[in-house]
């Protein structure tokens, strides 16, 4: 075997894109807990995900919701977009984090306390959470400025495609 070939390039570091859907009901956000195992910090997150290449945003977060509860959603607006760069179970990451206001396309999904997980066997289940929960400033609501941007519900952006 070639000694070159043998030898393996350190992986690349890659900004991930995800997106998540601000699901809201009332003054309380569908969230997943999630635990760095290394640190024991804990956060809260909206459902969503990575966008695959060649798939549009909206279409991943429709994808995802569906994949991770079992959950069909409409998107009612497009929210943001935060820079996220931070440490999770002692690795620096870097995403994109698309942000969006979604709903339940089912009404009665609004009246469910918990949603089981269908995705992992790992990921904690998915909770209505009163914005109070997630700390004075938000520190608890991942990823960091999300908490402020859903607080400003008079702008109004329009959906980029």
């Amino acid at each position: 075997m070639n000694a070159q070939l043998a030898v393996s390039k350190p992986k690349k570091k890659r900004v991930r894109v995800i997106v998540i859907a601000a699901i809201r009901n009332g003054e309380s956000l569908l969230v997943s807990k999630i635990v760095d195992r290394i640190s024991g910090e804990v956060v809260y997150r909206p459902l969503g995900g990575a966008v695959e290449f060649g798939e549009r945003c909206a279409d991943t977060l429709k994808r995802e919701l569906m994949e991770e509860i079992g959950a069909e959603i409409s998107i009612t607006r497009y929210r943001g977009l935060i820079e996220n760069i931070f440490e999770f179970e002692g690795k620096k990451r870097h995403e994109i984090v698309i942000v969006y206001s979604a709903e339940f396309t089912d009404p009665k999904l609004f009246l469910k306390k918990r949603f089981k997980r269908l995705d992992s066997d790992t990921l904690l289940n998915a909770e209505w959470l009163s914005f109070n929960q997630f700390g004075k400033d938000g520190e608890k609501l991942a990823p960091k400025g999300l908490y402020q941007l859903l607080l400003v519900e008079d702008i109004t952006y329009p959906e980029i495609r």
